[in-house]
């Protein structure tokens, strides 16, 4: 029997009744009402089971995600005078899984009740309740820290049985011999989940959540359309329907600046419903709330923040490979810089994983994007080979490859997306870099990463980021350990104060990156230690973009080059070399070289495992120093007046050139051509004097010493400084524009896509 049906079931008439408790038009059932001997009415008798009527909660989140704050449990009559204590109830709450990472702040224990009280509206009381109205709330103990992020599903579901007798001043509630909950009755584990509309998220108030595909949740918009968006794992253009959760200050004036902050979830929280995403960590609630609005407008002189939360299903590679829905959140920042008044001077990025390295790459394909980013457990590597195909584990001889899980990163220059940052006036600005050279690009800007020590991946990559700044321009990235993430909360957040307030100089400039990591954990624990430190969103708050912008970079934008004397014993912990099988060193850079052409290990998840690539790789038969090769000039070839070819004028002997065309079929990465993979794009984009697309199949590729076609080439033939591609096409224009949309190689140089128009 459910709880309205208790509460509508009629009374029985006996012999001293009284009117009882009426809740619209039906009388509240079980109610026995007795009068003394002098004709006085004393209090009622009835059954908790009969008396209440629901059970929601009320949570926040917090650093371990969500946490439950209190429940509310709703009686069908005024509870005004109500003897509630700790002893009325037994409380069902969900509990987690405690571990040693797992952090005890005070001396209670979850599910602990700390406070009891009767309140006029379902909601926590900083008074301690009106002591009238119809909700009892029970205030439960939060000083506890999970090791893994909880769920708000499972985490704000609850249960409780009324295991006392309460006296109002009107009835007498008699102990329920059933539980009432908030979720489906037989529900075990993480399955458990609080039913839509049973709880409230402290903290989430403000936000909206648009998409498509509203469920349980709702919706107040529609998902973000973005078309036209290319991922480099699939070599296409696709259209991206992306989620977002939006947080606009209720005061919002357009005539003044606000700030803009996106939260990036990990992978493991890929697909949910926004709501989902903006409770998945504290970093949304915390750059939403007044602390964190007053901060910018006292830093930086803005009207206060927005906020957004994207949602994304295809993940970015571990090794730059981006995929649409990278292009899609792009534009999406696009999109709200076009519809809310933001400053370009005061746009941050928080994410954590998969989530910071989204942020990273857009820091890469624009350069000074961010005035700052915060960054967890994450890692990102250049790689300037992104034909390469690769996926976890692809080294293990038993491992067999298909499109479905071994993407080829197809290496682009998407114009919508590439090469260029905002000016003050809103005008795109474009720089010419080679995005590729993510080590060089970020060394300017405003970063600090936060990670475990447990996770080799993350730690593996930024160390090897650290001896490239050390071995090449003698510069280190300054580093905090905290070596017991258990110490109290005030004692971790000096420290972190206290080594950002540290000078961080290179020459004589100060630079912006900055290393935290705390000892032991895993993957997941790093997030959660660092989101309860406050001093990490001010130091990030408190960035601006001018600051990137004043430095200069680290004299990185140059081709590597190997030391003649290396380290061996830098050793890389926990992966095994799969041409060796023996341990893997970092490589020991050249001092004076620079970081063009260093492509970053690639790893796999775990522990005592055999590494995708190794530091520095090179494709078979290349190696240190490599020669950056740039194309200079196009030729048009017309016979007839038709367009037949084109001659690419490159500043190096092209003899040996790989250069992909459409249709051909991607070597596996054991070299073996595949049967189910091809490439989907030209290596040369042809277009018009009006930058127009000129309909042209490429027919054959080759080389030559002049400008000029060779009857019966073999593809991929001859040497020289010319690159001649061949085209099918009825073209008959004088002036044609090439755009180099991958990477072109030959055994001793490199020639990277650029935007550019020759």
């Amino acid at each position: 029997m459910t709880s309205i049906q208790r509460l509508n079931r009629a009374c029985l008439p006996i012999a001293g009744v009284i009117a009882c408790l009426v809740i619209g038009a039906a009388p509240l059932s079980g109610c026995i009402s007795t009068q003394a001997d002098n004709g006085a009415a004393t209090t009622a008798q009835m059954a908790a089971d009969d008396g209440i009527v629901s059970v929601r909660t009320i949570g926040r989140i917090a650093s371990d995600g969500a946490k439950l704050t209190a429940i509310v449990i709703e009686y069908g009559m005024d509870m005004a005078g109500a003897d509630v204590t700790k002893a009325s109830y037994a409380l069902d709450v969900w509990q987690g899984t405690w571990t040693a990472n797992s952090v005890n702040d005070g001396s209670g224990q979850i599910g602990d009740v700390t406070k009891v009280y009767v309140n006029d509206q379902p909601a926590m009381s900083s008074t301690g309740g009106s002591g009238s109205g119809r909700y009892v709330v029970i205030e439960v103990y939060q000083d506890y820290q999970h090791a893994t992020e909880q769920g708000f599903t499972y985490a704000l579901s609850a249960g409780v049985t009324q295991t006392g007798t309460i006296k109002t001043r009107t009835h007498t509630i008699t102990p329920g011999t059933h539980e009432v909950m908030n979720y489906t009755a037989g529900q075990t584990g993480t399955a458990r989940a609080a039913l839509a509309g049973t709880y409230t998220i402290s903290g989430l108030e403000g936000f909206r959540f648009y998409t498509n595909t509203p469920g349980a949740y709702g919706a107040s918009g529609p998902s973000f359309t973005a078309l036209n968006c290319y991922s480099e794992q699939t070599g296409t253009l696709q259209a991206v329907d992306m989620d977002y959760a939006l947080f606009v200050p209720s005061d919002y004036d357009p005539s003044k600046k606000y700030a803009l902050v996106t939260v990036n979830h990990p992978a493991f929280n890929a697909g949910t419903h926004p709501l989902a995403a903006a409770a998945q960590s504290r970093g949304a609630t915390v750059m939403a709330s007044d602390w964190a609005q007053n901060l910018v407008k006292t830093r930086h002189g803005l009207a206060g923040m927005i906020v957004v939360v994207p949602v994304y299903t295809q993940r970015v590679g571990d090794n730059s490979g981006t995929t649409a829905h990278y292009s899609a959140l792009v534009k999406l920042w696009d999109d709200l810089q076009q519809r809310y008044s933001i400053s370009q001077d005061h746009i941050y990025g928080a994410g954590q994983s998969v989530g910071g390295m989204m942020i990273l790459q857009t820091n890469v394909l624009r350069d000074n994007y961010f005035a700052g980013i915060l960054m967890y457990d994450n890692q990102w590597g250049q790689n300037y080979y992104k034909d390469e195909v690769f996926a976890r584990g692809m080294t293990d001889p038993t491992y067999v490859e298909t499109t479905a899980n071994t993407p080829r990163y197809y290496p682009s220059t998407d114009d919508m997306i590439w090469n260029y940052h905002w000016g003050s006036d809103g005008s795109k600005i474009h720089d010419g870099h080679d995005i590729n050279n993510y080590h060089f690009l970020t060394s300017d800007d405003n970063v600090m990463v936060m990670n475990s020590s447990e996770n080799f991946l993350s730690n593996n990559l930024w160390t090897e980021q650290n001896h490239l700044y050390k071995d090449l321009v003698d510069y280190e990235i300054p580093r905090l350990w905290i070596m017991d993430p258990h110490a109290p909360k005030d004692d971790q957040e000096l420290a972190l104060r206290n080594f950002l307030a540290q000078p961080n100089r290179y020459g004589d400039q100060s630079r912006g990156l900055f290393w935290v990591t705390f000892n032991g954990g895993s993957s997941q624990i790093a997030p959660i230690w660092s989101r309860r430190l406050d001093a990490a969103y001010e130091w990030l708050l408190s960035q601006s973009r001018t600051t990137a912008m004043a430095r200069t970079k680290l004299d990185l934008n140059k081709p590597f080059e190997l030391a003649s004397v290396q380290n061996t014993n830098r050793l890389m912990p926990n992966f095994i070399d799969p041409k060796t099988g023996g341990a893997i060193y970092y490589p020991t850079g050249k001092a004076g070289a620079g970081t063009r052409f260093y492509n970053s290990s690639w790893l796999r998840i775990g522990t005592n495992v055999t590494a995708d690539q190794v530091p520095g790789w090179l494709p078979t038969g290349m190696s240190h120093p490599v020669t950056p090769s740039t194309l200079q000039n196009v030729t048009p070839i017309l016979e007839n007046g038709r367009l037949t070819a084109v001659a690419l004028q490159y500043d190096t002997n092209m003899s040996g050139a790989v250069i992909r065309m459409k249709g051909d079929a991607v070597p596996d990465s054991k070299g073996m051509l595949r049967t189910d993979d091809f490439v989907v794009m030209d290596t040369y984009d042809l277009r018009d004097a009006a930058d127009s697309p000129i309909a042209a199949t490429t027919t054959n590729i080759y080389m030559s010493e002049t400008p000029q076609r060779r009857t019966g080439a073999i593809r991929g033939s001859g040497s020289g400084h010319y690159v001649i591609v061949e085209v099918d096409s009825v073209w008959n224009g004088s002036t044609v524009k090439v755009v180099q949309r991958a990477t072109v190689r030959t055994q001793q140089a490199i020639a990277s896509a650029t935007p550019i128009r020759h």
